[in-house]
């Protein structure tokens, strides 16, 4: 959470700066300067939160998933201490037998349960790996795409400023020129 708020903070800020430059020395006219930003900034907003959605139903898909686990783990544990306890109200005869059996069934429900858990394991890491990936995938066109931004925007204030400095030694030239004469 502390990354996502770090890099939002990075990208406001970011955002803030550049339109100011832009706004400073702009063609245009602020208010369509400002709308142009605005538009740009609720385009990224978006973005982010729909990214933001993916890994909170990612998150949830994951404790889901743990849950289901833990259920099927406290199912399959319950399930064999209910055995073991009818299993030993047997006769004492059958106790020798029944110890057998019932550590036959332990043995069986424990490899369940270990194979269930590998396998849920399994499935959380895989489902966090993706997430991993989408996560980085993401990161890494929103930090693209707010590096050609700010190239633009960079682009425009040179040329901006360019053409000031061009109209303003045009300027000094026509008064040096009016001032001769």
């Amino acid at each position: 959470m502390s990354k996502k708020g770090g890099f939002l903070l990075g990208a406001t800020i970011g955002a803030v700066s550049a339109a100011a430059v832009a706004l400073l020395f702009a063609p245009k006219s602020g208010e369509e300067l400002r709308k142009e930003l605005a538009d740009e900034l609720e385009k990224y907003r978006d973005q982010l939160d729909e990214y933001s959605q993916i890994a909170v139903e990612r998150g949830t898909e994951l404790s889901r998933i743990a849950q289901d686990a833990a259920e099927d783990i406290k199912f399959n544990i319950k399930d064999t201490a209910e055995n073991v306890r009818t299993q030993l109200g047997d006769s004492s005869e059958n106790l020798k037998v029944d110890f057998e059996l019932i550590k036959d069934e332990v043995q069986k429900s424990i490899q369940n349960v270990k194979e269930t858990t590998e396998t849920k394991v399994e499935t959380l890491k895989e489902v966090a790996k993706d997430t991993g990936k989408e996560v980085n995938g993401v990161n890494k066109v929103t930090v693209q795409k707010a590096k050609e931004s700010s190239e633009k925007l960079k682009d425009t204030a040179e040329e901006v400023v360019a053409t000031a400095k061009e109209k303003a030694e045009a300027v000094k030239e026509d008064v040096q020129n009016k001032m001769n004469k």
